[in-house]
């Protein structure tokens, strides 16, 4: 599913959502809300990350396996933040390195060939290594509008804007040249509810993207 996804990212060079986590959540509490968000955004929702950064590995094991159904029925793709272990243990489509310690190499040997490695880099040597190394896609700071547009022009590698997003902010990531979007609190936070939000950044998107 995500390797699929990123493929098509990369031959259309279109910009999909990749939809992060709040910190802390019941799982069961929040499934409807994720289901609602992935629903209405069928087709522009490319990834879900899962990042509970004070959870111990029961509960997060405990809320993936709920959550990776929700993603799976809308083909969205599932990840967790730098656990390649849990992700190989529980199938996940893939796994975004930050503060991990092993190489892009040691991820893929954890993960198998088949699961989606993505990477946070600070600048353009990092990115670089990380494609030359194996990673299926590369994040910047969506400030670092220079790094994305430099990448996309030299790059086939996909590349993630991070930061929190908000609808009005798409068209200049879109303008830089990224092929994902991330945002958080704007979807989960929206006083409308997340399936409210993502219509809204999908109509950013829309209208930020280049007509055919």
């Amino acid at each position: 599913m995500g390797e699929a996804t990123l493929a098509e990212i990369q031959d259309s060079r279109d910009c999909l959502l990749y939809l992060v986590s709040p910190e802390k959540l019941d799982a069961k509490a929040f499934s409807p809300q994720l289901f609602a968000a992935l629903k209405v955004g069928e087709g522009r929702i490319a990834g879900f990350l899962l990042h509970l950064p004070d959870t111990d590995d029961a509960a997060l094991v405990a809320a993936s396996e709920i959550l990776m159904p929700v993603c799976s029925a809308n083909n969205v793709a599932f990840f967790l933040q730098d656990r390649p272990d849990l992700v190989a243990w529980l199938g996940a489509d893939g796994v975004h390195l930050v503060h991990s310690r092993k190489s892009i190499g040691e991820v893929r040997t954890v993960v198998g060939k088949d699961t989606v490695i993505g990477i946070t880099a600070a600048d353009g040597d990092q990115a670089m290594e990380a494609g030359n190394a194996g990673a299926d896609y590369v994040a910047f700071d969506s400030a670092k509008t220079d790094l994305i547009d430099w990448w996309q022009e030299c790059f086939v590698l996909p590349s993630l804007a991070l930061g929190e997003h908000k609808p009005e902010d798409v068209k200049t990531s879109v303008a830089a040249g990224a092929d994902f979007i991330a945002a958080s609190a704007s979807i989960w936070n929206h006083p409308q509810g997340a399936d409210v939000a993502v219509k809204q950044f999908v109509a950013a998107l829309t209208e930020a993207l280049p007509s055919a």
